[in-house]
């Protein structure tokens, strides 16, 4: 695994995560309870954040083009998985 030194997130990234933690926020304080259920459309993963082409040329760029696992480089022709903390099963 190889050590990854990020690099200043990109604006529109910045911008996306902004809205959907406004909307987390909303979704929490109209139903706490509700939002601590697994499968919660408030918790499930959003790609357009996470999965965005800014994004992953942003994280390519600060790993030397390779995988942070298993540091091999990236094909051109694989879009890539952005990978989490926690588990994107758990939340569909």
């Amino acid at each position: 695994m190889i050590r990854v030194v990020k690099s200043t997130a990109p604006p529109a990234f910045l911008a996306r995560a902004a809205v959907a933690r406004q909307a987390l926020e909303q979704a929490y304080d109209g139903d706490p309870t509700g939002c601590q259920r697994p499968g919660t459309a408030a918790l499930k993963p959003q790609r357009n954040i996470y999965a965005a082409r800014d994004v992953k040329q942003q994280l390519q760029a600060d790993q030397h083009q390779k995988c942070a696992y298993c540091e091999t480089y990236f094909v051109p022709s694989s879009p890539g998985d952005v990978e989490h903390y926690r588990p994107k099963a758990a939340y569909r």
